[in-house]
């Protein structure tokens, strides 16, 4: 496990309305066209989301679903002023344009960030930012809306008077309307990794997928909307870093031995989320069966290293899939399996798992 703290902003993007953008171009071409079609507009979006944070010296530090987090580092930018004048700068342009007609949901927060590294190699490294900053950037994702562009008290107080801003709520939130120009951050010159090295990022089941691109297989014909089971894990409490990391790493290995596999990890001030997928990119006959014996093992080893665990488990149909976004490439997976189980999540008492009917039926 590796820990890097550090002062800066971060700004998290998140897409609007991609349930019904999926709907619509399954509707017009089908499964198999749509989740391709679907793929090339994802990553258009995302694209353009890294780019701009590029220009003006930031990087995408964490996905989660259909968003992206970016990061803009205080000792970098320049001190903490200028990196959060850089990421509001972005986040204006970004709220001012469209792509694909995909509108973006806008906030952001400055402050001190936690980023973890987290997982086994061999099933795929984890990255986790949290910290103060990373609470109070989820703390104003839930005050944002589509065309708002929310940033908390803290950045408020860092732009000044550059800014222009109208208090959002009585919660130390307030909506960015304008910033004044500002000169752009220097491009950060990322880290290149050995090919070994990058392979430990990758999550298992997927690195068949990356050699079959490097073989020339295009990337939309990876993509799918199929059926799939999802498993939505809350850690609530309890545990330190190690003993997190430690659950995080045996919960890897009995997903992969079921034939599934935990996608990412992201927090707020309610714990650490670890979405979990069977059915893609290998599907089973009894999927079902394996994503609930998942969660029965996923609670065990919670209770065994002393972490209180929340979880929901539902089956649906979900786009899942390869997106590249610029210089990045990540596998998504989102639909109306991952939406109920995280609900069902939300629902569940400690130390259980919530599922739907049609589960709880097998």
């Amino acid at each position: 496990m590796r820990t890097l703290q550090r002062q800066g902003s971060a700004l998290f993007c998140d897409i609007v309305g991609f349930s019904g953008l999926s709907a619509d171009l399954v509707r017009q071409h089908g499964r198999r066209g749509g989740a391709g079609l679907l793929a090339r507009v994802l990553g258009r979006v995302m694209g353009r989301i890294v780019r701009e944070s590029r220009a003006r010296g930031g990087f995408a530090v964490a996905f989660a679903g259909d968003g992206v987090t970016l990061w803009f580092d205080g000792a970098e930018s320049g001190g903490a002023e200028a990196a959060a004048l850089a990421a509001a700068s972005v986040g204006l342009s970004l709220a001012a344009q469209t792509t694909d007609g995909v509108r973006l949901r806008l906030s952001m927060a400055s402050g001190r960030f936690d980023r973890l590294t987290l997982g086994d190699p061999a099933f795929g490294k984890l990255d986790l930012l949290t910290g103060e900053g990373a609470l109070e950037l989820a703390r104003m994702d839930s005050l944002a809306a589509a065309g708002r562009f929310v940033i908390c008290a803290g950045t408020a107080r860092l732009l000044g008077k550059r800014a222009r801003r109208v208090a959002a709520s009585g919660e130390g939130a307030f909506v960015l309307e304008a910033v004044e120009a500002g000169s752009a951050g220097a491009q950060v010159n990322l880290e290149t990794l050995s090919e070994e090295a990058a392979l430990d990022w990758v999550p298992l089941p997927l690195r068949a997928q990356v050699e079959a691109l490097r073989a020339g297989t295009e990337l939309a014909t990876l993509a799918e909307i199929r059926p799939v089971s999802a498993l939505f894990i809350l850690i609530s409490g309890g545990g330190s870093e190690g003993a997190i990391d430690a659950f995080l790493r045996d919960l890897q290995a009995a997903l992969h031995n079921a034939g599934g596999m935990l996608l990412e990890l992201s927090a707020d001030a309610k714990g650490i989320y670890a979405p979990c997928l069977f059915g893609a990119p290998v599907a089973h006959e009894d999927d079902p069966e394996r994503a609930l014996a998942a969660a029965l093992a996923a609670l065990s080893l919670g209770a065994a290293h002393g972490l209180a665990l929340k979880i929901g488990v539902a089956r649906g149909t979900g786009f899942a899939g390869l997106v590249a976004a610029d210089s990045r490439l990540r596998y998504a997976s989102f639909g109306t399996a991952m939406n109920r189980a995280a609900r069902l999540m939300a629902r569940a008492g400690g130390g259980t798992a919530r599922v739907t009917d049609e589960l709880a039926e097998r």
